[in-house]
């Protein structure tokens, strides 16, 4: 059913890429979401407790226990669905609305998070070649879908495994992880010292892209023709998800 939503994409790349803004693009990928999958809406406790005809208790003490395998920054494995009725449906913005993911799809017995990626073109001048998604503090996921949109141009989709292996995420996740404990070593140095005003570093959690940290002559494009192996590669994988 999923694998549907992502051929078509590539049936019509024309009608998706064709989106001015970042909330038209999204609302194209949730009304195809929509043709496959029933979405959930309102009281998200209230109505997994009637489709699982469990209590409400339980149907919390489940869906939080899921929320922190889906939010793991590198969890390497699809996510296993905890629900037993849950196997057609979807979720918009399921943890709010500036959170990962945009989408979890429960499909049979797994679950995937799908995040919409959007660039402006306002002057319809951007080259796609070196258009690239803003990531602010999270990097991509392994376990997880990205649809990649540059307004009036083109669109792709790729797994987050594709993009950045396991292993050079765990050294630029431990890079902040340091910073974080360094802070508390600067708290300490300056807690004896005159800082009436409070002077202290700022340093803004994000990630970018740069060429001196790629190991290729220059930055990969998500439109180089390797976004076409990316994208069957999705569509391979999605195959996988049966019961």
């Amino acid at each position: 059913m999923l694998e549907k939503v992502f051929q078509e994409i590539t049936n019509k790349r024309k009608f998706f890429a064709s989106s001015s803004t970042g909330e038209q693009f999204e609302n194209q990928f949730r009304n195809e979401l929509k043709k496959h999958f029933s979405e959930i809406n309102g009281d998200l406790t209230e109505k997994l407790s009637h489709i699982e005809e469990k209590p409400n208790k339980e149907i919390k003490t489940t869906f939080n226990q899921l929320k922190k395998q889906v939010l793991e920054k590198n969890h390497p494995d699809t996510l296993k669905n905890p629900f037993s009725n849950l196997t057609s449906h979807f979720l918009y913005q399921p943890f709010g609305s500036q959170n990962y993911p945009d989408f979890l799809v429960f499909i049979f017995d797994h679950v995937v998070g799908i995040e919409i990626k959007f660039s402006k073109n306002d002057k319809g001048e951007k080259n796609i070649q070196t258009s690239r998604p803003m990531w602010n503090s999270n990097l991509p996921k392994p376990n997880a879908i990205y649809v990649y949109g540059v307004a009036n141009a083109d669109i792709t989709f790729f797994k987050g495994s594709d993009i950045l292996s396991y292993e050079t995420r765990e050294v630029l996740l431990k890079y902040f992880d340091t910073l974080d404990k360094d802070e508390e070593s600067l708290k300490n140095a300056l807690k004896d010292l005159e800082n009436p005003f409070g002077f202290a570093p700022y340093i803004r959690k994000a990630y970018e892209h740069k060429k001196e940290f790629s190991n290729h002559h220059q930055i990969e494009s998500f439109f180089s023709p390797n976004h076409i192996l990316r994208e069957q590669n999705v569509l391979e994988f999605l195959k996988t998800l049966t019961h």
